[in-house]
This record gives C-alpha cells, sequence and structure tokens, in this order.
C-alpha cells in the first residue's frame, strides 16, 4: 500500500480531497445529512478520512523537506476549501445550508467564511508538515533527500 502512496502524484491528492469534500457536500446538500456545523458521526468519518490523506501525504512528502511539505499541504487544503466554498454558493442558490451557521448578513457570512478558510489551509498544511517531519525522525528508511550543489 505504501509504495502507491509513494507512485502517486500530488494532483491525485488534490483531486482526493476534493472528492472528499464535494462527496460530503453533496451529501448535505441533498438532505440525507445535517449541515457541517451540526455533530453528526459520518462528519466525523468523513474528518478522519480527510485527515488519513492529510497523513498519507505527508508521507508521501516526507523525503522532501518540512517546507515543501507545508506549502503541497496547503494547496491539497485549498483545494478542499475552494470545492467547499462552490458548494456553499449553490447551497445558498438553492437554498439549501452547507454550513448551518447563522449569520446576520451576507458581509459577516463572506467574512466568517474567509476566517474559516485561511484557519482549514494553515491547519491542515501544518498537518501535512508534521507528519513528514515525524515520518522523516521517526520511521526508519525515510531520510531527508541531499541536495546536490
Amino acid at each position: 500500500m505504501f509504495e502507491l502512496i509513494k507512485r502517486m502524484k500530488d494532483v491525485q491528492f488534490y483531486a482526493l480531497m476534493a472528492m472528499l469534500v464535494a462527496a460530503e457536500g453533496i451529501l448535505v446538500l441533498a438532505g440525507v445529512l445535517p449541515p457541517l456545523a451540526v455533530s453528526d458521526p459520518v462528519h466525523t468519518l468523513f474528518l478522519c478520512v480527510r485527515m488519513a490523506a492529510f497523513v498519507l501525504f505527508g508521507y508521501k512528502l516526507a523525503t522532501g523537506g518540512f517546507g515543501r511539505a507545508l506549502l503541497k499541504g496547503s494547496f491539497m487544503a485549498l483545494s478542499g476549501m475552494i470545492v467547499e466554498v462552490v458548494l456553499l454558493f449553490i447551497g445558498r442558490m438553492i437554498g439549501t445550508p452547507l454550513l448551518g451557521i447563522p449569520a446576520p448578513n451576507d458581509f459577516i457570512l463572506y467574512l466568517s467564511l474567509l476566517v474559516v478558510v485561511v484557519a482549514n489551509v494553515i491547519l491542515d498544511s501544518m498537518i501535512v508538515g508534521l507528519s513528514a517531519w515525524f515520518f522523516v525522525k521517526l520511521v526508519p528508511g525515510k531520510e531527508k533527500k541531499k541536495r546536490r550543489r
């Protein structure tokens, strides 16, 4: 299994994250799941699968360095957040709440959405970076690549 992860391209991880977020968002918009702000076991399951994808991406990037893992982890998180924002706008057009957060006006909603996106990108990239660091430091055979000069 880990050989498959090593052979996966970065774009495939970005697409995986986008598909996971899209699947959860479509289930919410279809009315199968409650909004994202509501505590639900299925939302927790989706969260665990997304976190596993971040950790596996960190495993793939372990030999590239902490900064590279942070940068690519932020792209992975951003791919999921872009899909979530698009689904939020679709939900507003059809009258179905995706987040389930009450906002007095649109400005407050967009401001809180911006805060959520930035916080998620920062935290998720830290998960990728820390898991890459963990695999370099604690797993034998995952040494950092030396740069040629």
